[in-house]
């Protein structure tokens, strides 16, 4: 198996797994208004990288994640992408983007659940 790309992460690794577990995912957020992000960013020396599909997934997963902005962004697309998936059947899926939710199921109300704050 070769993971190139974010969108080849998500479709070989990522989504697989979701699926076959059935797992509750609950994303962390970052605000940038946060005093642990402002010292977490004075402190932190690696590199943004923008996540798209087509972007190549880091070497060093640890300095990737050391960057909230990466973060964030991994975790929308992830969300997104798995959005994306038909194989759930029956099962209702439920992620954040964001603030926003989105459903696996459009016949479903998350009037509830978004905006997630």
């Amino acid at each position: 198996m070769s993971v190139r790309t974010f969108s080849d992460y998500a479709d070989q690794v990522f989504i697989p797994y979701v699926v076959s577990q059935m797992l509750d995912l609950v994303w962390d957020s970052y605000r940038t208004d946060s005093l642990k992000c402002v010292t977490h960013a004075k402190r932190s020396s690696c590199i943004r990288r923008q996540v798209t599909a087509s972007g190549p997934v880091p070497r060093n997963w640890q300095d990737f994640l050391h960057v909230d902005m990466n973060k964030s962004e991994l975790f929308l697309f992830l969300s997104e992408h798995l959005m994306k998936v038909q194989s759930f059947g029956d099962k209702l899926v439920v992620a954040t983007g964001g603030t926003s939710a989105v459903i696996s199921n459009a016949t479903c109300n998350i009037f509830r659940v978004d905006p997630c704050t």
